[in-house]
């Protein structure tokens, strides 16, 4: 049974609720971690996407001419890490003590320069991607070796989902995606394989792989 004061309190949360509104092209890329964390939380959100076709125009009243934005009521917030913060902060995976936070962003920051080395080649002509994807796979598993190490539990952090479980299996998908890369990139990275798979098996997540596959 609630007590008057939680039940005043699930009340106020439910009036101060925000419109939140993720805008996006209609694939994965950089907004589908940010839909899984709100999945995750229950966060209510209406998932906006676009046609490739609609960009040009979209584009000229983007904050900083890129997406993802996330507007929430009359704010508009730019960059996929800001709006994996302000998301995390309400479905409950970005951790209440500032040490284990930065630790946090500190894999986020890891995780974004193994994708870097793969987004250089997207648009190289397709005789000089073998050859800089190769590079960049030697560059990947360096530094999934010392990510492995990093990691504390069932999730980067222990035993519960932050931000960056959410990240990760997205941007090992991505880098699977494309030609010239192994089927499975962490066949010889046994920890990080079995957090990938505990956080697409999180019951929210699933559900949503699911529903938008």
């Amino acid at each position: 049974v609630l007590c008057k004061q939680h039940f005043i309190f699930l009340l106020t949360m439910a009036a101060n609720t925000p419109n939140i509104r993720l805008t996006y092209f209609d694939f994965k890329g950089r907004a589908e971690p940010i839909r899984r964390i709100m999945a995750h939380g229950g966060v209510t959100f209406e998932d906006h996407r676009f046609a490739r076709e609609d960009w040009a125009e979209l584009k000229q009243t983007m904050p900083f001419g890129q997406v993802p934005v996330l507007s929430v009521d009359d704010t508009v917030i730019s960059g996929s890490i800001a709006i994996e913060r302000y998301v995390g902060a309400l479905a409950g995976t970005v951790p209440a003590d500032p040490l284990q936070a930065a630790k946090m962003d500190m894999i986020r920051d890891a995780i974004s320069d193994m994708w870097t080395p793969f987004s250089a080649t997207i648009r190289m002509a397709d005789e000089d991607k073998e050859a800089a994807r190769a590079a960049a796979m030697v560059k990947l598993n360096s530094a999934l070796a010392m990510l492995e190490a990093q990691v504390a539990g069932t999730f980067f952090l222990g035993a519960e989902p932050t931000n960056v479980d959410f990240v990760f299996p997205c941007v090992m998908d991505a880098v699977e995606f494309l030609d010239h890369t192994p089927d499975d990139v962490l066949a010889d990275f046994a920890v990080l394989r079995a957090l990938r798979a505990s956080a697409l098996e999180l019951p929210a997540v699933a559900q949503w792989i699911a529903d938008h596959s």
